[in-house]
């Protein structure tokens, strides 16, 4: 069991071992946690990271026509990291924005070396997925860097669609309940 300490000061348990952990139960963590009042997008970073065994997972907001992107929340190993802000350009993160599919690296530093944030990291994989508002306009994106390749990549891309699917359906309920 791993006891995730959101930054509100709620802690909620993932029971799955990683190796065992399925789309269902990144779901319903998520859930779980956004049901005690946790941040959704610090629920859906956390169990990207868990089940898939990554070592780095977020979410973004992509602001319209911008070069710059912001980290909405982001786990590092077992704990959330401070949001940020970077810029888009020469990073995989600018080619999941612009392709709006699914991306996947497997030795993302030779891909994209002018992204030195990734050198310095010791980042070896990439994925990134990107999330659409009610429109189908690009809000942001979920992704995962890992220090090594997964050795299921299919694992990966079905849990980054649920969570990217569960992502879409609570931003389209909050907005129907602001209108």
């Amino acid at each position: 069991m791993i006891l995730v300490n959101f930054t509100n000061g709620i802690d909620v348990p993932f029971f799955q071992p990683i190796d065992r952990a399925s789309t269902d139960d990144s779901l319903s963590f998520v859930t779980r946690a956004t049901t005690d009042g946790a941040d959704i997008f610090e629920a859906i970073s956390a169990a990207l990271s868990i089940t898939t065994g990554a070592y780095w997972a977020g979410v973004t907001r992509l602001p319209r026509n911008a070069q710059q992107i912001t980290v909405l929340a982001m786990w590092e190993d077992d704990h959330f990291c401070d949001c940020f802000h970077y810029d888009l350009e020469h990073t995989p993160c600018e080619i999941v924005t612009q392709s709006q599919q699914l991306c996947h690296y497997v030795n993302v530093q030779e891909d994209f070396p002018e992204d030195e944030a990734l050198i310095q990291m010791g980042v070896k994989e990439y994925a990134g997925q990107v999330y659409r508002d009610f429109q189908g306009n690009v809000l942001g994106h979920l992704f995962m860097l890992n220090k090594k390749p997964c050795s299921n990549f299919v694992h990966v891309e079905q849990i980054m669609q649920q969570l990217v699917a569960f992502l879409e359906v609570e931003i389209r309920m909050q907005s129907s309940n602001i209108a």
